[in-house]
């Protein structure tokens, strides 16, 4: 590939690409800030579809340092053209922290002979019999095959040796790939069958650093997560990227996976019971009435130390006000019904999110939603997720 990169100062620089396990070096150009090196390199790779890595190194005699890094999806290239393409590098510091303000461009050359024909892993199961098992209990499964991964975090600097793998929850149920030793894009093609709860609302995605310390107490270090709403999982097989963020909320790795919704899960919601006398009474007033039914939230931030938070809900509108008992983790269900008074003039609810603790010290909350009531019809009913 041709290769051309411009960034401030002059630098004895090379460029390393890798392809899965394989890797090359081109020859070091001497103090340039723009380096050319018009050098071709051919992989012949035998996974599923990941990355093309490629850094840019500084020679020196204290040690080589990283300059900055790309990443180039091997699935998005057409097969038998020559794509060109200029990818600007991440950077980082003397202070081993990401530099946003300086910007080097990696120009590179590829073409995709031939795709791999590595068959893909799925779990093999009988849709029909799990649907047989699950139609009575509400219960649903389905399959998720983790194919590979691109792991962009700063602390993939902090370790070159890093080992990573992938953690799979659903309620209290955890599934985990093997450890991979491969650098920052390992290839898994690991098969799961999930099993769903029928209150059960997403799929957390969890990258995880495996910890390399002797000392078994020391946990792995999570780099990124997501979490997989069920209702948007496609009830036939779908691959795609999905991107992961860090504890800062920006996308510190992506990840391919193919999903499938064999057997959907199927809730049953809690109404609130409905006082019609009290409800044509409060008519009469020009008070009307809300049904709430607050579900589930999904990408609650726990507490570092303890990897739980006991979230507690306080819905207001007006002067109505009702507080929901605390659920843990980061997906909890809650599935409690709500009926507000609606006062003339109210135009929306708000739903805080407390600390089950904080909430009995100072009613300080760590985030909440703001939901327009002035749109909706009466008697109409609207399920839908909202951001906090």
């Amino acid at each position: 590939s041709s290769s051309h990169s411009s960034s401030s100062g002059n630098m004895d620089c090379y460029a390393q690409v890798r392809v899965g396990g394989e890797s090359f070096t081109s020859r070091v150009m001497k103090k340039s800030s723009s380096p050319f090196w018009n050098e071709r390199f051919s992989f012949a790779y035998e996974q599923l579809p990941g990355m093309i890595e490629i850094d840019v190194k500084e020679r020196r005699q204290d040690g080589d340092r990283v300059v900055g890094t790309c990443m180039i999806r091997i699935d998005e290239l057409p097969a038998g053209e020559e794509v060109q393409r200029c990818c600007i590098l991440r950077l980082r510091d003397g202070r081993r922290r990401w530099n946003d303000r300086r910007q080097a461009v990696l120009r590179v050359a590829m073409n995709l002979f031939q795709r791999s024909s590595m068959k893909v892993e799925v779990p093999r199961v009988d849709v029909l019999k799990v649907k047989e098992e699950r139609a009575s209990s509400g219960r649903g499964a389905c399959s998720i095959v983790v194919l590979a991964a691109s792991i962009v975090s700063s602390s993939y600097w902090e370790q070159q040796s890093s080992s990573f793998f992938i953690e799979l929850l659903t309620n209290e149920t955890r599934t985990y790939t093997y450890v991979d030793q491969h650098l920052c894009s390992p290839t898994w093609n690991s098969p799961f069958l999930i099993d769903l709860e029928a209150d059960a609302q997403v799929v957390q995605v969890v990258v995880k650093r495996k910890s390399s310390s002797l000392d078994q107490r020391k946990q792995d270090a999570v780099v990124a997560q997501t979490s997989l709403v069920l209702a948007d999982m496609f009830h036939q097989p779908h691959a795609a990227w999905y991107e992961l963020r860090g504890e800062d909320g920006e996308v510190a790795a992506s990840i391919r996976l193919l999903t499938h919704m064999l057997c959907a899960p199927r809730l049953k919601l809690n109404y609130p019971h409905r006082n019609v006398h009290q409800m044509k009474m409060n008519d009469a007033k020009g008070i009307g009435c809300l049904e709430v039914i607050v579900v589930a939230a999904r990408d609650i931030p726990v507490e570092k130390e303890t990897g739980r938070r006991e979230t507690t809900l306080a819905v207001k509108a007006g002067r109505s006000k009702m507080v929901i008992e605390g659920r843990g983790g980061s997906n909890p269900v809650w599935n409690h019904p709500v009926a507000l008074d609606i006062d003339y003039g109210v135009r929306n609810i708000t739903i805080e999110l407390h600390d089950l603790s904080s909430l009995r010290l100072d009613g300080s909350c760590f985030g909440k939603v703001e939901i327009d009531i002035e749109s909706l019809k009466e008697g109409e009913e609207v399920d839908a997720w909202h951001n906090v």
